[in-house]
């Protein structure tokens, strides 16, 4: 297995986009796009303030329909699909969008297996750890501080499992014990660039965003429109984070290519 370049994997990522973005634009749009769009624009009339306290999203949580939840879930599941599709065009030669499509709905209940598997055992580690801390000066911020660490790395553990799952057709536990095998000493490093890679991302998209999004609003309150000129707004974000997800779970399945191949 050879070492984990961050710069070739940038450069595998450029050349599959520029060779196969016809295969993998609509992919991204239906799956990573549409979802979020659609339950924005029916969570959005019941959120006219976002709630700044504890208690307060509490008492929002309460107060929405029982239907919100498992719309959201389902809207989670539909960008899982979306993303491991994505990585199936990388990692599976000579395939249609339809058989990534497939492929990633085959493989899907392992992938869910490994996720619970990963959040449980953190969850218990978290549990500990307050038990631990909570009786220490400054224990509760330290504990916010590794629940949102713990999260975030927990959170990339799961998706760099997403190409072995599709690539080898392992169960839940022989997929994490594989990536653990498969990854090693490279893991901190691909951790690492995986993070700065979205930090970039998220300033290029924050700034699309901004401007074409002040221009849309201004554009709207001309025209009176208003409300249409914050759905235009909402799609527009949807679309940009589409894009900039989408090129994430690429370079992922980038990486183990290169890790797993050369």
């Amino acid at each position: 297995m050879h070492k984990i370049s961050i710069e070739q994997g940038l450069r595998a990522l450029q050349g599959f986009i520029l060779a196969e973005w016809r295969l993998a634009l609509p992919v991204a749009l239906a799956f990573l796009a549409l979802p979020p769009f659609v339950l924005g624009l029916i969570v959005a009339p019941m959120m006219r303030a976002v709630p700044a306290t504890f208690e307060g999203m509490r008492a929002l949580g309460l107060a929405m329909p029982g239907w919100v939840m498992p719309l959201m879930l389902l809207g989670g599941l539909v960008t899982i699909i979306g993303a491991m599709a994505l990585q199936a065009l990388v990692l599976l030669p000579r395939i249609s969008v339809g058989e990534a499509i497939l492929t990633a709905l085959k493989r899907l209940p392992a992938w869910l297996g490994a996720l619970v598997i990963v959040f449980g055992a953190l969850f218990v580690l978290l549990i500990v750890l307050g038990l631990l801390l909570g009786a220490m000066a400054g224990g509760a911020s330290l504990l916010v501080i590794v629940t949102f660490f713990g999260m975030v790395l927990a959170g990339l553990c799961v998706v760099l499992v997403m190409p072995i799952v599709i690539d080898r057709q392992f169960g839940p536990i022989a997929a994490l014990r594989a990536a653990l095998a498969f990854y090693g000493r490279q893991l901190p490093r691909l951790v690492s660039g995986l993070i700065l890679f979205l930090a970039g991302a998220w300033v290029v998209a924050m700034a699309i965003q901004v401007a074409l999004g002040s221009v849309l609003l201004l554009l709207a309150r001309l025209s009176g429109q208003i409300e249409l000129g914050q759905t235009l707004v909402a799609l527009l974000g949807a679309l940009v984070s589409s894009l900039e997800w989408g090129a994430f779970y690429l370079l992922v399945a980038c990486f183990y290519r290169q890790r797993a191949r050369g």
